[in-house]
């Protein structure tokens, strides 16, 4: 699951957005949190993947006193939240998969101060934000104008493109409301599913130019065109409108899953790909491959917790209502590239702008990672090249050096120098698997297929929560298939 992250800039129109919407922030941190209470005998679970959701689900039921075995591939917990530590020195890491969070997420907070572990706010930028945008170098200081190289109107140029943006989804987010209250509804604004987002703000009226200028200047500008509006509003939008900062836990997010693993320890099994499941009247049974062998396991339930592009190559007997295969062999998910560069010094700092930046170019976002800065404190950093669709696909195909040389090449062009301060760089592609993209239409009714159990079977990860693509969504979609298995007779 990779979390977006908008700039900090954006935290800064948030905040003052926040009051001028008039929506009602959740104080997440106090949230009321209810753990589960077993209901009738202890039930023997299985749950595929380890990533947040799994783990979630898995811890929930443990605690209530059920009996759980978590099958996971991979050697190790957290599943699209990865934090990178190698081959970077200095004590410096970077995301390579979710990266930032809201205050207004309540299950996470939840968990970070449950288990202790640290987080810190993300600041605002003390420097001039970067820009590299049709062929010209631009930098943005707080207060001053933009001389934007697209053909604005008059009140666009003046709004800028956060401006731009908090003015045409105010007025949605207000009536979305907050969608981490656990008596959020999706139908209520299901009238938001029917377009894009690029068509949703057209039909505000914002030009076609001023369109391009979004698509370029925020994270979730790929995809505009043919993404939800809905998903946009309710994932990506309302919960940094209703929280009072964004931030990332200190040390690396992969914290989170890590602590949630060390409190199931032994009853993960990993390098454990499952291959087939069976399902029926009396319950399940799943098959693995480990240790070059075939093993079986039966269980009352069963919690799918991967991505359906990973539920797509397992065997399953009897096979799902055709409904439901649908969904599962056509959901979308992004394709996301990242490259990292460490170099020696913040020497852009001496030209008083960020590291970070947006561009049009190929490499798209250039974020300067880790944040919180690691203590003690090192001049070193890294700086990231952030690629989404057709152009991650292409970086795909690049060998490991091809891919360094593409974003130094590109990079070069924002930070001039850059080469003589690069000391080296290593890479991460997720393929399909990156995050969620529900096209017009599908959020409201692919969600509830998504969501909906079938049998001993259920369901999680954040491609089955309305707040899809994020942290909070895998937590949340894991909590609400823990509690079903829970209640299930």
């Amino acid at each position: 699951m990779t979390h977006p992250l908008p700039r900090r800039d954006f935290l800064k129109i948030c905040m003052s957005g926040a009051a001028a919407i008039s929506v009602l922030r959740l104080d997440a941190a106090g949230a009321p949190f209810t753990p589960l209470e077993r209901k009738g005998v202890a039930k023997k679970v299985l749950v595929i993947g380890a990533g947040l959701a799994g783990l979630a689900a898995a811890y929930e039921l443990t605690q209530a006193g059920h009996e759980v075995t978590v099958l996971e591939v991979r050697l190790r917990p957290g599943g699209r939240v990865r934090t990178l530590r190698e081959p970077f020195s200095d004590g410096l890491y970077a995301e390579a998969g979710a990266r930032v969070f809201s205050d207004s997420y309540p299950r996470l907070i939840h968990y970070a101060k449950l288990f202790d572990i640290p987080f810190a706010p993300i600041p605002a930028e003390a420097f001039a934000s970067l820009y590299h945008l049709r062929g010209q170098r631009l930098t943005a200081a707080a207060g001053e104008p933009v001389d934007w190289p697209y053909e604005l109107s008059t009140e666009e140029r003046q709004l800028g493109p956060f401006g731009i943006l908090m003015k045409h989804v105010s007025p949605a987010l207000k009536e979305i409301g907050d969608p981490s209250l656990p008596d959020w509804r999706l139908d209520p604004v299901r009238h938001y599913d029917q377009t894009t987002f690029n068509e949703f703000l057209r039909q505000q009226g914002v030009s076609s130019e001023a369109l391009e200028l979004l698509r370029r200047t925020f994270w979730f500008g790929e995809g505009s065109d043919t993404t939800s509006a809905l998903q946009y509003l309710v994932a990506y939008l309302a919960p940094f409108f209703q929280g009072q900062g964004l931030y990332a836990f200190r040390g690396g997010n992969d914290l989170l899953p890590r602590a949630l693993a060390a409190r199931l320890q032994d009853r993960i099994h990993y390098g454990a790909p499952v291959v087939k499941i069976s399902h029926g009247p009396k319950g399940v049974e799943a098959v693995f491959q480990q240790g070059g062998a075939y093993h079986t396991m039966e269980a009352k339930h069963l919690i799918c917790a991967v991505p359906f592009s990973h539920l797509r190559h397992m065997e399953v007997s009897p096979p799902f209502a055709p409904q439901e295969e649908a969904v599962i062999q056509e959901l979308k998910y992004a394709s996301v590239a990242r490259i990292y560069l460490q170099v020696r010094s913040r020497f852009w700092e001496r030209e008083r702008v960020t590291g970070s930046a947006y561009t049009d170019l190929p490499i798209m976002e250039v974020v300067e990672e880790p944040f919180p800065r690691p203590e003690p404190s090192t001049p070193r950093a890294i700086l990231g090249a952030y690629v989404q669709g057709p152009e991650a696909q292409r970086v795909a195909g690049m060998d490991a050096g091809e891919r360094i040389e593409f974003a130094l090449e590109h990079m070069e062009k924002v930070h001039p120098g850059l080469r003589q301060h690069v000391e080296g760089g290593t890479s991460k592609f997720w393929g399909h698997g990156g995050y969620t993209q529900f096209g017009p239409g599908q959020m409201t009714a692919w969600l509830p297929l998504a969501a909906r159990p079938e049998g001993p079977l259920h369901f999680a990860g954040e491609h089955t929560s309305h707040l899809a693509g994020t942290m909070e969504g895998a937590l949340e979609s894991g909590q609400r298939a823990a509690q079903e298995v829970n209640e299930a007779p």
